[in-house]
Order: C-alpha cells, then structure tokens, then sequence
C-alpha cells in the first residue's frame, strides 16, 4: 500500500479506534478537516456503520474485503469461499475425515466466506458438520488458544484444524503443547495469510498465501485513480490464494 501511494506522491495516513463510534469519531475528524483524498477500509463487516458513514462523505474509497452482498463499492479481495475450500479439500485428500474449525468473528464477510468454503468441502465429500469442532472468536492469539481447547476437548475430536488466521494458529499450538497434543503427529493445522512469521512456528506452519502485500497496493491504486478521475466504473480484483505447504500438516493414515 505505502508504495502504490509513495509512487503517486501521497502519504497514508491511519485511523483507529476500540468501538466503532471511535474510529467513526476519528474518520470524520480527518475528513471533515480536508487532510484526506480519499479513503481505504481494511476490512468488510455486515451492518457496518463506518461503511454506510464513508458511502455519504463524497470522498473516493475502496475496501479490502468483498463487501457485503447488499453494498456496492469498489474493493480488492481474494476468493474467501473457493480458499477455504481448497483448503479443507487438501486436508481431506489427505485423509482426514474430522476437520475442525477455528474461525473469526461472523460479522466479518471474510470469515463468513471461509466458513462457506469450509462447508462446501465437507458437502462434496459427504462429511457430516459437525459443531462441537467449530469455534468463532477475534483475529487475536487468545482466540485461538481458547478454541483449539474448547475443540481437543470435544469427545470425538479432529485430525486436522483450519485457523483462519495465523495469529489464531499460534494460539492454538500453544493450546496444543499445554495439552500434550503434538501438531502434526496428532492433529495438523491449515492457516491462513502467510504471514511471515508463519515459517518460523513450531512446527513452520502451513497456510494459505492470500497476497496481502498485492492487495494493499490494489487498493492504494484503485483510490488514487478514483482520485485522479482516471476511472469512472465500479473496480472489483480478486486476487488468487495458494497452499503454502510446511510441517503443520500430515497424512492421516489411520482413515485409510
């Protein structure tokens, strides 16, 4: 993002803000004092105030993140639905039968998407869903932790977890070790973003590479151009995702 926008001779400028009314607060100030061209959302939620506060302010906009079905606005993103369902897939090809899932929040459409996908993998291969391996929380670590507990402790379960988020992940390895279970003889993890640290995990971690650098840089440009009149129509990129494959994730042999 930093350079699509240092290309065009523009500077970022961040806002933040724990609650909604807070960033909104925040927005509005750097808006309203014209210290702004145009504005990037980071991310997609239903009902979201600051989305449907942004579409009134006349100002050039784009998100990271599809937006939901009943919004229209410019956006880059990746395929949510058809990532998770690769991956779930590959776990499958694999031979796990038990698939967890520790998920975002559901008021995000990222994590709706991946919970999409998740599902319609399972259905192609006639896996029953099963609740009691599939947890929502935040994008945080502690999340993580707390759901891959909640999910060894079910009666039945999994051979392999999808994270949809890294820092989840190192939540849930840590649960993991505290528990005794070791990742992947007895349970292997997908994750998701690729972050960089991912390759540095105990064990590295296998996750799906979503281009966040690329979407960034989409985004800045789709903005600067809006800026700059230099295109008139709706932008909607979607990005490819792909399986960065590392030591989290094993065969299951005991399915054969």
């Amino acid at each position: 993002m930093a350079k699509s926008t240092h290309e065009e001779g523009y500077c970022i400028l961040i806002t933040t803000g724990n609650t909604d009314e807070e960033q909104l607060d925040s927005l509005k100030t750097v808006v309203n004092g014209g210290r702004v061209d145009g504005i990037i959302l980071m991310y997609s939620k239903i009902d979201d105030p600051i989305l449907k506060a942004v579409k009134k302010m006349n100002i050039p906009f784009a998100m990271i993140g599809r937006p939901p079905k009943e919004e229209s606005c410019d956006f880059v993103d990746n395929d949510n639905v058809e990532a998770a369902f690769n991956a779930t897939e590959h776990l499958i090809n694999m031979g796990h039968k038990r698939i967890g899932l520790i998920n975002g929040s559901l008021n995000l459409v990222v994590s709706i998407d991946r919970f999409e996908g998740y599902k319609r993998a399972l259905e192609k291969h006639n896996i029953d869903i099963d609740e009691s391996i599939i947890v929502s929380s935040e994008f945080v670590q502690e999340g993580g932790y707390e759901g891959m507990k909640k999910i060894l402790q079910s009666p039945n379960p999994p051979t392999a977890i999808i994270t949809t988020d890294d820092l989840m992940a190192f939540g849930a390895i840590k649960a993991a070790r505290e528990m005794g279970v070791k990742i992947p003889r007895d349970v292997s993890i997908m994750s998701f973003n690729n972050i960089p640290l991912s390759e540095f995990a105990t064990p590295a971690l296998t996750s799906v590479e979503i281009n966040a650098y690329t979407l960034g840089y989409e985004a800045a440009k789709i903005v600067i151009d809006k800026v700059k009149g230099r295109c008139k129509h709706k932008v909607k990129k979607v990005l490819k995702t792909q399986i960065i494959h590392r030591e989290s994730i094993t065969q299951n042999v005991s399915c054969k």
